[in-house]
Order: C-alpha cells, then structure tokens, then sequence
C-alpha cells in the first residue's frame, strides 16, 4: 500500500512538474513549443535548437548594416531587388576544392550572414547552390544539392527557423558569367541565399 502511494505521489509531482516548465516565462516564444532535435556533426549543439515559432525581429538599422559591411568587406554580394533579398556567397571561399565540406574559416561568415537574415521577417529562405560545366551534370547536380543541404544546416544551426528553410541544387544550370574562362567559372562556382522579406519593414533605430 505504501508502495503504491509512493508511485503516485511520484507521478502527481512529475506532472506539476512539466505544467510548470511549459508555462515557464524563459520561454521566449511561449507558449509555443520548442524543440531540441540536433542535427549530426553540429559545430555547437546548444545553438541547434529549432524554435517551432516565429522568429523575434531583434536588428537595429545600425546592427544590420554593420553585417552588411561585413559581409561585403568578405567578398560576399548582397543583391537587393524590391522585397527580394540575395546572399550570393563564392563557393571557393566556402568549401574545400570540388566538395561540400565547409571550410572552417568560414563558419564566422556563415554565423554573420545568419545574423543578417534574422533582421527580417520572411517568408521563406531558398538555399541555392551552382558550380561550373567541368564535369558532368549528375555530379554537378549531386555536388551542389550536397553543398545547398550542408549551407541550409548552417544556418539551422545559427538558429534560422528550419520551416523556413529549403535548399536545391542546380547543378552548372543558370551560369551568370561565361565558363570559357577561369574567372567565369570561379563566378559560376556560388551559392545564393535568397529570401522575400514581409513588409513594411521597420527595425529599431
């Protein structure tokens, strides 16, 4: 008998236990749920937390125009047309020759273009990977669906809402300079991260 009342006090007190936490106001996005699924091979998977909510606006004009610059200052292109929004970023600058493994001289860059995005209220963001017409078309189209795949996780893991997320590969399709030359190529080798803010617009001054 004694033993019986013990498992449910045990249960009575477990149960108030877990109503107290999902009412807990550390809870920035309550009372939606957050979830903790961490992908493999995460650079930091206390970051890895896919929020199941809309994502806080938290970007001052100043903020985001210092990662602008940053960005810039880096060699990546920020194309701005209407409410549309490019990230194009030079795929040698962010993989290792003919891969998709990141380099990591560049996770910063990541993080800051990450950071970047967060200053906007979006739709969706599409993770787009293009590379030249040196090899073949299937390896072209598996070497950059791998490369969108591994950019997407990226930014998952720099805490991008995952729903919003969606990568593809183009293979050497829609080349934006001519792959006769060297120059060209290395143009073509890019990925773009492209996304269609919501307006009106107005971060913080």
């Amino acid at each position: 008998m004694a033993q019986r009342l013990w498992i449910v006090f045990c249960i009575s007190f477990l149960s108030l236990c877990l109503l107290s936490c999902s009412r807990s106001p550390c809870n920035p996005c309550n009372p939606c749920i957050i979830g903790t699924p961490v992908p493999p091979a995460c650079p930091n998977p206390t970051v890895c937390t896919v929020q199941i909510c809309k994502e806080p606006i938290v970007c001052t004009i100043p903020e985001r125009n210092r990662r602008i610059a940053y960005l810039i200052q880096h060699g990546v292109k920020i194309l701005h047309v209407g409410e549309t929004i490019t990230v194009v970023l030079p795929s040698d600058c962010v993989f290792y020759p003919d891969s998709a493994n990141i380099n990591p001289c560049f996770q910063e860059l990541l993080r800051i273009a990450a950071s970047f995005i967060f200053c906007y209220e979006k739709e969706s963001v599409r993770i787009a990977a293009y590379t030249d017409c040196q090899c073949s078309s299937f390896r072209n189209q598996v070497l950059t669906q791998a490369q969108a795949q591994v950019v997407a996780k990226a930014l998952w893991c720099a805490g991008i809402d995952a729903r919003l997320l969606y990568a593809v590969g183009y293979g050497s399709n829609f080349p934006i300079a001519s792959n006769a030359t060297q120059v060209g190529r290395a143009q073509n080798r890019r990925v773009e991260i492209c996304f269609r803010y919501i307006s009106p617009y107005a971060p913080s001054c």
